[in-house]
């Protein structure tokens, strides 16, 4: 029996099989849309293993989007330079500079909700890009 007849059957064995082998990245468990938009950023042509190291460094440093739209863009690049595409640091920037600007404090930054669609977001963060 193929997939096409049973589409129920294989939608249950890849979820078991995703929970049985999957990688834990920290951004799989965030519930903060601005550090899930920030991974998916970071993710954009990188290594997952990479990002994971980058995206912790980045929040130690810069724990929300206030903190973040507030650093240079020379700081953030270093911190991003493991992943290459260092023109990323003010796409980060500039993406945090909108979210304060547009949700204000943190508290409310917590409320929004991105939906994610992957064929969008490359415009999405596009927005964000220096021109």
């Amino acid at each position: 029996m193929g997939v096409a007849a049973d589409p129920r059957a294989f939608t249950r064995d890849l979820l078991r099989w995703g929970r049985a082998n999957r990688r834990h990245f920290p951004w799989r468990t965030e519930t903060d849309p601005f550090r899930i938009l920030v991974a998916e950023v970071l993710l954009q042509r990188s290594r997952g293993k990479t990002v994971a190291k980058v995206y912790e460094a980045l929040f130690d440093r810069w724990p929300d989007a206030e903190m973040l739209a507030k650093a240079r863009t020379s700081s953030i690049r270093a911190v991003i330079r493991p992943l290459g595409l260092t023109r990323r640091a003010e796409i980060l920037r500039n993406l945090a500079r909108s979210v304060v600007e547009l949700f204000g404090r943190r508290q409310e930054i917590r409320g929004l909700r991105f939906v994610y669609r992957p064929p969008l977001l490359p415009q999405f963060i596009a927005t964000f890009a220096p021109v």
